[in-house]
Order: C-alpha cells, then sequence, then structure tokens
C-alpha cells in the first residue's frame, strides 16, 4: 500500500514540475531611469533563462526625430546595428530569472549636452529573438528623459 502511495506522490510531483516547466518563460524589462548613470539596464522578471538578445535605445527631442548628441566616432561600431539604424544598440547576454544585466557606456560621462529635454525610447529584444511567456513584447518598452537646465 505505500509503495502505490510513494509512486502516486511521485508521479503526481513530476507531472507538476512538466507542467509548470512547460509555462516557464522569460520576461525581459528595461530600467529606463538607470541611464541617468550612463548604464543601460535589462531586468529578467519571467520564470526561465532569456536568450541573448538586444536593447535599443533611440534619444530625441521630445516631438522630434532626433536632435541627440552623437557618440563618439571611437564607439560607433560597438554601438551600432544596421538592422537597427539611428538607435544605440546594446548587447545583452543570456539572462537566468530576477537577474539584471548592467552595461556601463564608456563615453556618457564625457558627453556634453546642451540645454533642453531628451527623450530615450527603450527596446528589449528589439528583435524578438527570445520567446517571452504571458507578459510577451507588451513590457519591453521604457523611456527616461534628461533635462539639461
Amino acid at each position: 500500500m505505500f509503495h502505490r502511495t510513494i509512486v502516486g506522490i511521485a508521479a503526481f510531483v513530476s507531472f507538476a514540475a512538466l507542467a509548470t516547466a512547460a509555462s516557464a518563460a522569460p520576461d525581459l524589462q528595461p530600467i529606463p531611469s538607470r541611464l541617468a548613470h550612463g548604464v543601460v539596464s535589462v531586468r529578467n522578471t519571467g520564470d526561465a533563462i532569456s536568450g541573448a538578445s538586444v536593447v535599443t535605445i533611440n534619444c530625441h527631442k521630445p516631438g522630434l526625430v532626433g536632435g541627440c548628441v552623437d557618440i563618439p566616432a571611437a564607439f560607433v561600431a560597438a554601438y551600432t546595428n544596421a538592422a537597427y539604424p539611428d538607435r544605440l544598440v546594446v548587447r545583452v547576454p543570456r539572462l537566468r530569472p530576477g537577474r539584471v544585466h548592467n552595461h556601463t557606456l564608456p563615453f556618457w560621462a564625457a558627453m556634453v549636452w546642451p540645454s533642453g529635454t531628451y527623450d530615450f525610447d527603450f527596446v528589449v529584444d528589439a528583435g524578438g529573438a527570445v520567446a517571452e511567456g504571458a507578459a510577451g513584447e507588451a513590457n519591453n518598452t521604457g523611456t527616461y528623459s534628461k533635462i539639461v537646465p
């Protein structure tokens, strides 16, 4: 009798684990406020490891296309990609659930911004390479605004 009970419990646990594993998915989200310190951050709020992806940032003045300071020429190759024209591109490695990838932009502190407001629109997993869960791509965007007096 105990043997059948133990086998039954083990089978239930195995099926429950399979159901959880089948519904597990990564969920990548930007943390735009960290750009204030020159850091591009992406968090995996899902319950599975994400694949590698990219985050793009579109800098523009409110209501306009463009109008931002150019990144230094020495960094253009490392932070651009023809698939995402006129965007800053940062590669994001695989992320375990609950983990954050922080990438410090080496040129950020040296940039000189004229007076004005600048919006930075983030898109994580811009290429749609990561199969995300129920939230899908709906929470992959965010905006940071920089105000220079």
